[in-house]
């Protein structure tokens, strides 16, 4: 069953690039959620300031 899947994909994207765009997005959502663990720590909202979610940073 793997093996048929990975053929699929293979068959959908040749040249990687979904994979590659998937696997980038991947590394974006763990930074996200490093940087703001609401799902996993809902009480950590909590200890938000304003700045917190206001401040606009350059470079991000």
């Amino acid at each position: 069953m793997v093996d048929s899947m990975l053929e699929k994909a293979s068959a959908y994207d040749k040249n990687g690039l979904m994979k590659h765009e998937i696997d980038n997005a991947l590394g974006l959502l763990k930074q996200f959620r490093a940087k703001y663990p609401f799902a996993e720590k809902p009480e950590s909202i909590d200890s938000l300031a304003p700045d917190d979610i206001l401040k606009i940073e350059s470079g991000e």
